[in-house]
C-alpha cells in the first residue's frame, strides 16, 4: 500500500526477529526522549512514527505471549546480573544482596515475554512475613536465613517494582505482574491474604521546600511553632534543607508531628489532571490500592532522605475491591485512605474531600 510510509513496513518486518524487537524497543525510547524535550518536534514524522511503534509492540508484547516466574537460585547468571542492572529502587550492594533478594522468605518475580525468555520486562521483590513491614532496613539489610513456615505467611510486602526498559512505558507491565504475582503466592500460601506494598515517596521532600513560600495553609508558621516551643526563630527551609537523621530528637519528633500529616495532603490531595502528582501514587492507586500509612524514619538512605526526608509509604491491596478503587479514582479522582491517613489530612488540610476512608483498610 502506498500510503503506508516506508519506516512502518520496516518496523513489521522487524518484529520477526528478537534482536529487530529490541532495536524497536531502543528506537521507541529514543522517539519518546526526543518528544520530551522537544515539544517542537520539528516534524510531524516523529509523533506518527511513535505511535505506529507503540502499536507494534503492544501487539508483539501482549498478555498471551507474557509469562511471570519466580527467580530460582539455580538461575544462570546473565538472569541475575540483568536483575541488579535493572533495579530501579533499592539498588544492590553486592551478590550477596541478591542472593537475599531471591532467598528464604523472599521472592523475586519476573515478566517475560516467550520469544524473549532471558529478558526480563519487570521485576517484582516481595517479602513473606507475618506482619506488615515499615522500615526498609527491615527487608533489604535483614538476614532471611530463617526456615519458612507456611502456617506463619500471612502477609506480602511488595517492596520493589521496576519496570526494565522506557521503550516499554505506557504497557502496564508493573500492574500486570503485581496481579499475576498475587496469585502465585496464594496458591503456594494458602494462609496468604494480605498485600502490601512499602514504597519510596519520590518528590515530596522537593514539594514541601517550594510551597514553604507559597504559605501552603500556612506552612512555614505551622512548622515554626510545632519546633519552637520557646519562641526562638528558626531558619525553617534551611534547616529542613540540611536536615538529618541524626539530629536532636525534639527536632525529630517535631518534624515527625509535622511532616507526616503534610505527606498524608501530598498523596491525596496534590494532583495534576485530578491524579496524583506522586508517580508511585499514581501507579498503585491506578492499580486499585488505598494509602494504609506512613512509616516515619523508614529509609535512611541519602535517596531516602532526599526524596522524602526518610519517609515510606504502605499501599494496600484489598483483592476483592481493587476494581472499585480503581473505578472510584479514574471515574471520579477520589483516594481510599485508612483512618490514620483520614486522621492526618482531617487535622491539617480543610479542604474539598477527593478520598475516602477504605472499608477495610483499619490499622
Amino acid at each position: 500500500n502506498s500510503k503506508i510510509p516506508l519506516y512502518q513496513w520496516i518496523f513489521q518486518q522487524m518484529k520477526y526477529d528478537s534482536e529487530g524487537v529490541k532495536f524497536l524497543i531502543d528506537c521507541r525510547a529514543a522517539l519518546l526522549d526526543h518528544v520530551r524535550k522537544n515539544k517542537n518536534f520539528g516534524s510531524i514524522e516523529i509523533p506518527a512514527m511513535e505511535k505506529s511503534l507503540k502499536s507494534i509492540l503492544r501487539e508483539y508484547f501482549a498478555t498471551e505471549h507474557l509469562k511471570v516466574r519466580t527467580v530460582r537460585k539455580d538461575d544462570d547468571k546473565d538472569l541475575k546480573e540483568k536483575l541488579i542492572e535493572y533495579e530501579a529502587v533499592h539498588a544492590y550492594r553486592d551478590d550477596n544482596d541478591l542472593e537475599q533478594r531471591i532467598g528464604l522468605n523472599r521472592r523475586c518475580f519476573i515478566l517475560t515475554h516467550n520469544q524473549l525468555p532471558g529478558e526480563p520486562l519487570a521485576i517484582l521483590h516481595t517479602e513473606l512475613t507475618d506482619k506488615t513491614t515499615g522500615n526498609i532496613h527491615d527487608i533489604i539489610d535483614r538476614s532471611t536465613n530463617e526456615k519458612e513456615r507456611i502456617e506463619r505467611i500471612l502477609v506480602a510486602i511488595f517492596y520493589s517494582v521496576s519496570v526494565t526498559n522506557k521503550g516499554l512505558s505506557g504497557f502496564q507491565f508493573g500492574q500486570y505482574i503485581i496481579k499475576k504475582a498475587v496469585g502465585q503466592l496464594q496458591e503456594e500460601f494458602p494462609r496468604l491474604r494480605e498485600f502490601f506494598t512499602l514504597s519510596p515517596i519520590p518528590g515530596f521532600r522537593k514539594w514541601l521546600l517550594n510551597e514553604l513560600q507559597s504559605q501552603y495553609f500556612g506552612l512555614m508558621q505551622r512548622i515554626q511553632n510545632t519546633l519552637n516551643k520557646d519562641g526562638v526563630a528558626m531558619n525553617v527551609p534551611g534547616m529542613l534543607e540540611d536536615w538529618q537523621a541524626d539530629k536532636e530528637s525534639v527536632i525529630i519528633q517535631g518534624l515527625k508531628e509535622t511532616l507526616l500529616p503534610l505527606c498524608a495532603c501530598y498523596l491525596t490531595l496534590e494532583r495534576n489532571r485530578n491524579r496524583a502528582i506522586n508517580p508511585v501514587a499514581n501507579f498503585h492507586i491506578g492499580n486499585g490500592a488505598c494509602i494504609y500509612r506512613l512509616n516515619w524514619l523508614a529509609d535512611l538512605t541519602n535517596n531516602g532522605m532526599q526524596s522524602s526526608f526518610g519517609i515510606m509509604v504502605n499501599y494496600q491491596y484489598i483483592l476483592k475491591e481493587m476494581q472499585y478503587h480503581t473505578q472510584r479514582y479514574y471515574e471520579h479522582g477520589q483516594i481510599g485512605v485508612s483512618n490514620s491517613i483520614h486522621d492526618y489530612i482531617e487535622g491539617s488540610c480543610p479542604v474539598n474531600k477527593p478520598y475516602y476512608i477504605a472499608r477495610k483498610s483499619k490499622l
